[in-house]
């Protein structure tokens, strides 16, 4: 219980994050995702791990999470369903306690997919491992002392003290994107999309 309740508080304070399937493509999700976390100025440290690639927007790239050297709290995970598992793991491995699965293929997709997201379920829950999605945007959290922004979104809001929970991806696109233009501050924003684990 203690693992899974620090796995909800570092969600969205992080010191370490890696974002798994970030891409050299910055119109892919991946690379979509990583450069917005450099973007918006993270303040921890953030790896990007992609086997084909030596770096990605100047910035070493890794194979695997096993070869980061030392722990992460965050694991961002962009590559298709039939690697989440494995890279879900690697991450708790490395001592992640939560995990954002932004990629799709599960419960939305069939019985396949059902199964694929139960056996996720399981793995994620022997590790202690707390999940936000998949299928889903990602988090955000403007918090000056975090500036975590963990999604695909083209805009950000500006820093504000209203959390925001949404199942749609879209719908939560939507809310960012009409936040910024009336200028409305936002402090978190979790896309929980299939709500595997966590659900609001």
């Amino acid at each position: 219980h203690k693992a899974r309740s620090e796995g909800v508080r570092k969600l969205l304070s992080p010191k370490r994050a890696a974002v798994v399937g970030a891409s050299r493509n910055p119109e892919s999700v991946g690379g979509a995702v990583f450069r917005n976390m450099l973007k918006e100025g993270f303040s921890g440290v953030v790896f990007p791990v992609n086997p084909n690639a030596d770096s990605i927007a100047g910035v070493l790239c890794y194979p695997s999470v096993m070869d980061i050297h030392g722990n992460i709290d965050l694991g961002v995970i962009v590559v298709p369903a039939g690697k989440v598992i494995e890279a879900v793991e690697q991450c708790a491995k490395k001592g992640a306690h939560a995990a954002v699965i932004i990629s799709d293929g599960f419960s939305e997709a069939g019985a396949q997919g059902v199964q694929l997201e139960r056996e996720l379920i399981d793995v994620a829950a022997s590790y202690g491992l707390r999940l936000v999605g998949p299928n889903c945007l990602g988090v955000m959290s403007n918090n000056p002392a975090v500036r975590l922004n963990a999604t695909f979104s083209p805009v950000c809001a500006p820093h504000g003290n209203l959390s925001i929970g949404s199942q749609s991806g879209a719908l939560g696109l939507a809310l960012i994107d009409h936040a910024k233009s009336i200028n409305l501050g936002i402090e978190d924003f979790v896309s929980i999309g299939n709500r595997a684990d966590i659900s609001n």
